[in-house]
């Protein structure tokens, strides 16, 4: 992230996006403008003063020569609760008919402790 008064530029490896916010008429920082012509020149500034920010530390693992090192666009499960650190147990979720799906716990962790404590195999 490189911030000045005016600008906040965040580069996001895991889907390859660039953020720019203004922050004097985007104080909230809720419109990217890295990819408005308006823009264009502030967004590259932005980059090449992070990037040689980095080189001038010695912190080369996010970058390939003077660009973003690109890792591969990383791509979101459809399911939102996918990717949580804990899952609530099956018997901690109301049924309600009409609002029952099954269960995603199985389909992404393996909870032995929960099966043999609950004795649900």
């Amino acid at each position: 992230m490189a911030l000045t008064e005016g600008y906040k530029y965040i580069y996001s490896a895991p889907d390859e996006t660039e953020f720019l916010f203004d922050r004097h008429r985007d104080p909230h920082e809720t419109r990217n403008k890295a990819m408005n012509p308006l823009y264009v020149e502030k967004t590259n500034e932005m980059r090449e003063q992070l990037i040689h920010f980095f080189n001038e530390e010695g912190y080369t693992e996010p970058l390939a020569g003077e660009r973003w090192k690109l890792y591969g666009k990383k791509e979101m499960p459809k399911d939102p609760d996918a990717y949580l650190l804990f899952q609530d147990p099956e018997d901690s979720i109301p049924h309600i008919p009409g609002y029952e799906t099954d269960s995603n716990t199985r389909r992404y962790f393996n909870f032995q402790w929960f099966d043999r404590r609950y004795d649900t195999v």
